[in-house]
């Protein structure tokens, strides 16, 4: 998500994509994740090879996805039609869970899978049972509250809004606060200890 760019380029090889919506790094920093497509009918999953640029898998997923994020040795990938589906390195495919509306971001701690949805509600989904375990309404705060980005770990659970608001939860979803910016949350993400959180119009605030 760091990552403004529509090309990607390594070793002389070049790869050019149309509309991405999230990319994800591999935890050990040797593959890149791309959500991307032209068209909610033509949205594909690309998995690359950073050292190489070699391109491990692309498989087209019918529907526009939002957000794609590694799980260990697989890739978890939330989609408009509300499903949560995790893909192995080689590209296949399993459903994971399906909520109730689009699935705006997701993220893994731990065991579990941590994800918002674009009509307000987060859950936290069992990743070895697909159960939701826990779950919270962001509308029952604010009826204006449109979640576009979660991060979970050891500390809680962050949910960015489009409203400007920072939500804080622990891992179990009971409320704790919130935090009002001047501007729409863009993004959330952590670098080492530090939550950072990006403000449309404000620039990058860390915690």
């Amino acid at each position: 998500r760091q990552i403004c760019a529509e090309r990607y380029e390594t070793g002389g090889n070049s790869v050019v994509f149309a509309n991405i919506t999230d990319i994800a790094l591999s935890d050990d920093g040797t593959m890149l994740a791309v959500s991307h497509g032209s068209s909610k009918s033509r949205h594909n999953l690309t998995l690359l090879e950073l050292g190489s640029g070699r391109t491990l898998f692309t498989q087209s997923v019918g529907v526009t996805a939002d957000s794609v994020e590694f799980e260990g040795g697989s890739l978890l990938l939330g989609s408009d039609s509300g499903n949560i589906r995790r893909y192995s390195l080689s590209g296949e495919v399993s459903d994971v869970v399906r909520l109730s509306d689009d699935v705006a971001d997701v993220d893994v701690y731990g065991e579990n899978i941590y994800a918002a949805t674009s009509g307000g509600d987060v859950v936290v989904v069992s990743g070895q049972t697909g159960e939701i375990l826990f779950g919270a309404s962001l509308s029952a705060r604010n009826a204006l509250a449109a979640p576009c980005r979660v991060t979970a770990g050891e500390d809680g659970v962050f949910v960015g809004s489009s409203d400007g608001t920072l939500y804080a939860f622990d891992l179990s979803l009971a409320f704790k606060s919130e935090v009002r910016f001047a501007g729409d949350v863009a993004d959330i993400f952590r670098s080492g200890e530090q939550l950072c959180v990006l403000v449309s119009g404000q620039g990058m605030f860390s915690y």
